[in-house]
Formats: C-alpha cells, structure tokens, sequence
C-alpha cells in the first residue's frame, strides 16, 4: 500500500456505496507503509464491516478465495 495507488480514495468510494448497496465489500489485498493510515480512515468512516484489510496473500490463495480461479 503506497501513496500512488491511492487506496484512500477507494476506501472513501466504498462509503457511497455502502449507502445504497449495503452488501458492498472491499477487500484490500497486501502491505506497506500506507496500511495504518488506511485502516485508520476506514473506522474512522465508519466502514469497518464493508472494508477488510487482508494483508500478504499468496497468488494462489488469492486466486481460490478471491478471483474465483
């Protein structure tokens, strides 16, 4: 998680969306030096049902769980 990627913006998008899709989830897939801030701002929105921070996972466990593969 790097500034360039600008998570924080999708985190702020989820809360939009949560609003009139309650069922919305977004899962945040790896590391670094952004997570805290991130984490933060997620609570701090109130999301902390609609956004789950994942941490490291392996490429193939990402793709059972996550991609469908």
């Amino acid at each position: 998680m790097y500034p360039r990627k600008d998570i924080a913006t999708l985190i702020r998008a989820a809360g939009v969306l949560a609003a009139d899709l309650p069922e919305v989830r977004i899962r945040v897939v790896g590391d670094g030096p952004e997570r805290g801030r991130l984490e933060r701002l997620a609570r701090s929105l109130g999301l902390g049902d609609v956004v789950e921070f994942l941490g490291h996972v392996p490429f193939e466990t990402l793709a059972e769980c996550c991609l469908g593969g």
